[in-house]
């Protein structure tokens, strides 16, 4: 596995609690990967991987993505995976061209999300419930 650009590890115990990460540019390897957190908010950041899911989040409460985004879509990976991040809100983020899926999901969660205000023109497929295990 790659080297990830951006590691939040909480505990389920002891999850990171209330960080804010903004107005960010970063490319690398492997783009974003946070789990086990509550109250965390991405404003402004676009992530540039070179494989994987630009955002990969899981077991996260009160989730807050705005304005997040890929600037180097790959074909075969979601730009966003969330996977157990029940109530997580999705605002005014967009796909650019030769986005595949934008945002990925476990099945039975997309209800759970919610989006407004996003630009998913240039994707293939916006969302989509898939049984993938990108962890």
């Amino acid at each position: 596995m790659p080297p990830v650009m951006i590691n939040i590890e909480g505990l389920p115990e002891m999850p990171i609690s209330g960080l804010r990460i903004a107005n960010i540019i970063a490319s690398g390897k492997s783009g974003l990967k946070a789990h086990d957190t509550v109250a965390m908010e991405l404003h402004n950041v676009q992530v540039n991987a070179d494989s994987g899911p630009a955002f990969l989040i899981r077991d996260s409460k009160e989730l807050e993505l705005d304005g997040v985004s890929t600037r180097e879509p790959l074909a075969d990976a979601p730009v966003i995976r969330l996977d157990r991040c029940p109530g997580a809100i999705l605002r005014g983020s967009r796909a650019f061209a030769g986005t595949g899926t934008f945002l990925s999901v476990a099945p039975g969660e997309l209800k759970d999300i919610v989006l407004i205000g996003n630009t998913f023109t240039s994707a293939r497929t916006p969302t989509a419930e898939s049984a993938a295990n990108l962890w």
